[in-house]
């Protein structure tokens, strides 16, 4: 879906990053026991890194942000 919206706004300046983190330590995850809330990823750190990727100019245009809280596989 983020490829496609992001072809089709292109040549409009619609940029897309698809977003793709692991465990945030928000209330979705607050009855997970897989990983320990301190281990997970913090809200504010997304919205950092989100600001940093709508910053860029459109020559830098990031399709996928993939972000881990530890040692995950990605693929």
């Amino acid at each position: 879906l983020s490829h496609g919206t992001r072809r089709v706004g292109w040549d409009d300046g619609v940029r897309v990053t698809a977003l793709c983190p692991s465990f945030v330590r928000t209330d979705m995850t607050a009855d997970t026991t897989k990983i320990a809330r301190d281990e997970m990823i913090d809200p504010a750190d997304l919205a950092r890194l989100t600001a940093t990727v709508m910053a860029l100019p459109n020559t830098a245009a990031v399709a996928e942000l993939l972000v881990n809280c530890r040692l995950e596989d990605t693929l």
